[in-house]
Parts: structure tokens; sequence; C-alpha cells
């Protein structure tokens, strides 16, 4: 009896869930039920955070639930995450003044807006997250060097080490002291 209840809440909270789902951004909520339409999944994942908000944590929310019913893996999620992190960063800088802050996934001025964000995984294996965001910010290094006037003040190096900063709060989220060493290697390097 007990395993009925608990599959009915879920169905319950399931068609609750695509219902909300639907009538935020007006879309027919069987759609959501395909299987096939994995790239409709990540839009919808995308809309979710660049949806005007002024609350992070319940865009982050809905986000995770959706993430859990659509049955989407962590390093998808991972890989998600970083994009968005590296988006939002550019985005920031830029420094666009109708850019509004709340249709992004996180405010990149707080640092507890950024852990609410990456709170997204259901394994809460920042380091993962933390791995390639050093990774991406290398590349940011890699094209300021091919520039042939290597300004330090370049928005890329900007780039590099914002990544890098947030990869630092990945690790230690996650209490990772070899990610936290690498972190600093880098900073070392620039």
């Amino acid at each position: 009896m007990g395993i009925n209840l608990v599959s009915s809440y879920e169905i319950i909270l399931r068609v609750f869930l695509l219902s909300e789902y639907s009538r935020l951004f007006r879309i027919d909520s069987s759609s959501l039920l395909n299987t096939n339409a994995q790239n409709d999944e990540w839009n919808l994942l995308k809309r979710i955070f660049s949806y005007p908000s002024s609350s992070f944590p319940t865009k982050i929310k809905l986000a995770e639930y959706l993430a859990k019913q659509l049955r989407i893996s962590n390093q998808q999620l991972v890989e998600l995450i970083v994009d968005q992190t590296d988006k939002t960063l550019e985005r920031c800088q830029k420094n666009d003044p109708t850019d509004d802050y709340h249709h992004w996934p996180f405010d990149p001025n707080n640092i507890e807006s950024y852990r609410q964000f990456i709170s997204l995984l259901y394994e809460k294996n920042y380091d993962a997250i933390g791995k390639q965001l050093v990774e991406k910010s290398q590349l940011y290094e890699d094209q300021f060097l091919e520039l042939d006037s290597q300004d330090v003040s370049s928005p890329l190096l900007r780039l590099r080490i914002e990544l890098l900063i947030y990869a630092h709060t990945c690790f230690i989220n996650s209490c990772h002291m070899e990610g936290i060493c690498l972190v600093l290697d880098h900073a070392r390097h620039i």
C-alpha cells in the first residue's frame, strides 16, 4: 500500500509540475512527455534559467524538478551548468544596462546565488563542474595568447579569472583539495 501511495504522489506531482511548466511557457504539456524531445528539454531548462524572476532559488527549484522529471543525467546537468555559467559571465562582462540580471540563471555579483544554481545537480559532485570551468577558462587564455596585442585588461583574461573564481567555489563546496590547488596553480600562472 505504501508503494502505491508514493507512486500516486509522484504521478500527481508530475502532472502538477507539467501543467505549471506548460502554463508558464505556454506550451503543450503532452510535448514534455515525449521522450524523443531532447532538444526541447534543453530549451525548456534554458527558458527556466532565463525566465524573469527576482527569486533565483525559486527558478532553480523549478529547473531541478523539471530535470528530475525529464531524467536528465548528472553529466548533462554539469555541461548545462558550465555552459550557462560561461554565458552569464560573458553577459556580465558586456555590462549592457538593458540586460536585466533577473533573466540570468544566477546573479554574478552574489556568490550565494551561484551556490544555489549549482545545487541543481542531483549528486552534489560540484568538483565535476569545477574541472570543466577550469578547462573552459584555459580556452580563454589560449584565445588571449593568439591576439596580436596582449593587453592585460583584456575581456578574455577577465573571463578566465572569473571562471577560475567560480571553479574555486565549486571545489570549496565539494571540499576537493586537488581542485582548489589546481585553481591556485592556474591563478599563479596568470
